[in-house]
């Protein structure tokens, strides 16, 4: 049996295939990367738009993230667990309150070096002299509509 590394269409690479396997890659680097803070990179990234956003609620940050309500409510539960996040009603709000607790921004200060030194070998790895080069292609392609 015969195991290809792109999926072919007459005889053309999968664009959504190959992308899904860098996807996968870099976030294996990218977990890796931060699992010397107990970080995922979905984490870091909450954190970081929490932070961003200051004092939130789950459809603000479900809307920065372009996540459902869900998933970001299941991810919230965890950095609460962790005591990353505090998530809870205040005076006189009828909606739950998300924001960065004093152990998160110590968390995410420290996550964010490891994330830029890790945004840096890779694109370095790439050969790539700017990092707006491959942000813009990035940007391109998750906003196609066709």
């Amino acid at each position: 049996m015969c195991i290809y590394t792109h999926m072919m269409v007459n005889n053309t690479f999968c664009n959504c295939i190959s992308l899904r396997k860098a996807s996968n890659n870099l976030t294996k680097l990218y977990d890796s990367a931060l699992a010397t803070v107990d970080l995922k990179i979905t984490q870091f990234s909450t954190l970081r738009n929490v932070q961003k956003l200051g004092k939130t609620n789950i459809s603000d940050l479900s809307y920065l993230l372009e996540l459902d309500r869900t998933t970001v409510l299941r991810n919230i539960k965890k950095l609460v667990k962790m005591n990353l996040i505090s998530y809870k009603y205040e005076q006189d709000n009828k909606n739950k309150i998300i924001q960065l607790t004093s152990v998160g921004k110590n968390k995410l200060r420290e996550a964010v070096i490891i994330w830029e030194e890790t945004q840096h070998k890779y694109i370095k790895a790439l050969g790539i002299k700017n990092y707006k080069e491959i942000d813009t292609l990035i940007t391109k392609i998750s906003k196609i509509h066709i």
